[in-house]
């Protein structure tokens, strides 16, 4: 028998969170002090991790799997933030991170 959406969705989901947090950990060993990341739960945000280095706040939208999508309406809202001083992206490729600056 095949699986429910619901079934695959939830499957998804979690490695989402799992991706989501495996960057939470990367950022905090290269030095980011995390002030947000919304630990699997629905969010408003237009981003998935807030964080601090260096004086600079930063915005990090999260993706991975085989074909990330990303929301260009939260990107962009995310591009014209003015509390923020740095967007990235955040691809997770075979388990390990790779941060692209915007």
């Amino acid at each position: 028998m095949g699986e429910s959406k619901k079934q695959i969705w939830d499957e998804i989901h979690e490695k989402d969170v799992k991706d989501e947090k495996r960057v939470k950990e990367w950022l905090k060993r290269k030095g980011f002090e995390i002030k947000y990341w919304h630990k699997g739960k629905r969010s408003n945000m237009p981003y998935d991790i807030k964080a601090e280095k260096h004086n600079k706040k930063w915005i990090i939208e999260v993706k991975g799997g085989h074909t990330p999508k990303i929301k260009l309406e939260n990107f962009r809202k995310m591009l014209t933030d003015k509390s923020v001083d740095v967007v990235g992206l955040a691809l997770v490729i075979d388990r390990h991170p790779y941060l692209i600056i915007v």
